[in-house]
């Protein structure tokens, strides 16, 4: 494994993913979990839909558009998280980058 932490896995790969709140929620998260050691595969889910409902006050399961004040800083879709998007396309890649090696 390459990584020794989530954070160092979070630090590199974010991509181009959700609405304008959703960087800053994710480099919230990744500061947080900057030490956290990655868990065994089976738990990495868990840990991420923790850490992702803890800094958002929202559920991973909604499927709707939720506004972050503190994460508004200008742009048409300021402060704005899309809850699918974290369940469906970051946390299943960073899944990958950590697990699968491929990227």
């Amino acid at each position: 494994m390459k990584y020794s932490n989530i954070g160092s896995a979070m630090s590199k790969n974010l991509g181009s993913r959700g609405l304008r709140g959703d960087s800053y929620l994710y480099f919230e998260i990744e500061e947080a979990l900057h030490d956290r050691t990655i868990p065994d595969e089976s738990e990495f889910e868990s840990v991420m839909y923790s850490a992702f409902e803890k800094f958002s006050g929202v559920s991973i399961e909604s499927t709707e558009y939720r506004h972050i004040e503190r994460h508004s800083h200008g742009g048409m879709s300021s402060g704005m998280i899309a809850p699918e998007i974290w369940k469906n396309e970051i946390i299943p890649h960073l899944k990958e980058i950590i697990y699968g090696g491929n990227i």
